[in-house]
């Protein structure tokens, strides 16, 4: 899916004087969804990046940073927790990330037979609006049905769709997500968890996406585990082998303020594991310093790392007014 960067004439706001206004960079990042048990690798979150946008002095914009998905484990029908949108909001000024979509599948003890689908996530969505613009997803891939063993495919992360288990014993990867530089230093945002093996030893979970995915479980230690995704903020956390020949291990969590997705659990008739966390989303602010500082609440940092700007950083929801 080709990225698409919202241009300043369509994002503008009513005012173009430089006296009423500030010309800003931004990111904006969604939140991954949960992994769960025997399922699909979960989706990273949406990723929206502007240039050049204008906003208004003397507004206060509020910021929602979303949280990660909840993870769910155990022998039981259900998807981990859906991810959460990030988003900026002022009057007639509306921009979202939408949160990354849970894996599919089930549980080897409860359905054998059904593999496990990547769950959707996070893309660069276009500009539907004189003001508004809304990140979409990628799908996930799809699983290989061996009845027992079966394995699951990754899921999809803002950059990339995830990758389908290429046999029943090899679980697919989560897909990439997008590289952005805002901060300075280059970075993936959103990366898609890897999927689980499902009822064997033997087998290989997938790895998170790069960008923050969550890496897949294994079951058995007989297994090999996914790996988290790295090139990340914050790098998204491994899967583990089961602690004995049939018990499911656990999924890693997507990468904190990434977006990444959460890691599938493995799952087999004698032990069932849980799936990792969605990574939290996150805001990112910046402008020439030929403008002062701004006026900011909640859980923000303030970094001049790149030459010419101010670049504030928002891990948690809170507000910001330009002066």
């Amino acid at each position: 899916m080709a990225i698409k960067k919202a241009s300043s004439s369509k994002l503008s706001t009513t005012s173009n004087s430089s006296s009423e206004s500030v010309t800003v960079d931004m990111l904006l990042v969604g939140s991954g969804a949960g992994g769960a048990c025997g399922f699909g690798g979960s989706g990273g979150g949406g990723v929206v990046y502007n240039q050049n946008l204008k906003l208004n002095k003397n507004i206060v914009y509020t910021i929602t940073v979303a949280g990660g998905g909840a993870s769910n484990g155990g022998h039981t029908i259900a998807q981990g927790g859906w991810g959460s949108n990030s988003k900026i909001t002022a009057t007639n000024m509306n921009i979202t990330a939408i949160g990354g979509g849970p894996g599919c599948g089930a549980p080897q003890a409860t359905l054998t037979n059904w593999p496990g689908a990547g769950g959707c996530g996070g893309g660069m969505g276009g500009s539907t609006a004189q003001i508004t613009q809304i990140g979409y997803g990628l799908q996930g891939g799809d699983g290989a049905n061996g009845g027992t063993p079966n394995s699951a495919g990754g899921g999809g992360g803002a950059g990339g769709n995830g990758v389908s288990a290429t046999s029943t014993t090899i679980s697919g990867n989560g897909g990439p997500g997008i590289q952005n530089s805002i901060l300075g230093p280059s970075h993936y945002w959103a990366g898609g968890g890897g999927a689980s093996s499902v009822g064997t030893t033997g087998a290989t979970g997938g790895n998170g996406g790069i960008g923050g995915g969550g890496g897949g479980a294994a079951t058995g230690t007989s297994s090999t585990a996914g790996t988290g995704g790295g090139s990340a903020l914050n790098s998204g956390g491994n899967g583990t082998a089961g602690a004995s020949s049939a018990v499911g291990g656990i999924g890693g969590s997507g990468g904190t303020n990434t977006g990444g997705g959460g890691g599938s659990g493995g799952s087999s008739s004698s032990g069932a594991g849980t799936g990792g966390n969605g990574g939290s989303g996150i805001a990112v602010i910046r402008y020439s310093t030929d403008y002062p500082p701004a006026t900011t609440t909640g859980t923000v940092s303030y970094s001049l790392a790149v030459a010419g700007y101010r670049i504030y950083t928002f891990t948690n929801s809170g507000s910001i007014q330009f002066n």
